[in-house]
């Protein structure tokens, strides 16, 4: 199946309020999006920009397609006081399956459609991963979406005060393993690092800011997540 790129004003004063497609633009721009790579997107994206812009569209309706079509996820962003009253965090490693194999991130995962809300989204698929109870769980905030244009995802994060448990049951196909972290730890300068990184899939190493939580990195969309909410858990900002 071939997908055509077309872009979307968000401008009022344009006739039918949209800009030509994208094949009247550049009549070869046309992508498979079977078997790809996530960066394949995101360097496709650049290139429809160049052309985009060549053609007289303006910054703001290129980014009016791509935040329309992301697809909608949430993930829960788990924390709790320890034995010595210290602030913790669950995190889990990924299975070494699919594109994010033995990455760090939070519970969570796209929209379902029995799911009522974001917030149920969240719930749900850390019920799912790692045997998460709703009713161990108490939503404190909604957080700053993230957008992951290389993968076409808008990620909704929710902190979240848990009940911890002793033993997790664990979604194999899903989590190799859920990490207790702490706070404090993670707040260390030394533990806030960037260095030259780089995928089978990118064309070129980039430089990555990321936690270094025991022999992993938090990093990505994850990475995201929690720098910013890190100087509000430090603030004292939630009750937990």
């Amino acid at each position: 199946m071939s997908t055509i790129l077309s872009f979307h004003t968000v401008s009022s004063g344009r006739g039918s309020g949209c800009s030509p497609p994208i094949w009247a633009l550049a009549p070869d721009f046309r992508m498979e999006d079977r078997g790809l790579k996530p960066n394949y997107f995101e360097i496709l994206f650049h290139d429809l920009k160049v052309v985009a812009i060549q053609a007289g569209l303006k910054e703001r309706e290129i980014l009016s397609y791509s935040s329309n079509k992301l697809k909608e996820s949430a993930v829960l962003v788990p924390v709790f006081r320890g034995s010595h009253n210290d602030l913790r965090l669950i995190l889990i490693r990924r299975s070494l399956y699919g594109v994010h194999s033995g990455q760090l991130a939070f519970p969570g995962g796209r929209v379902e459609e029995t799911d009522a809300s974001l917030e149920d989204t969240a719930l749900r698929e850390a019920e799912e991963e790692i045997g998460l109870k709703s009713k161990n769980v108490k939503i404190l905030a909604g957080l700053p979406e993230v957008e992951v244009r290389a993968s076409q995802y808008r990620i909704k994060p929710f902190l979240a005060n848990i009940m911890p448990q002793y033993k997790w049951v664990i979604q194999e196909s899903e989590v190799s393993e859920v990490i207790n972290a702490s706070i404090a730890e993670l707040a260390r300068p030394e533990s806030h690092q960037k260095e030259m990184f780089q995928l089978e899939e990118w064309p070129e190493a980039r430089l990555i800011s990321f936690y270094k939580v025991g022999p992993y990195k938090l990093w990505g969309a994850s990475y995201s997540i929690f720098h910013q909410l890190l100087p509000r858990l430090l603030k004292g900002e939630f009750p937990i």
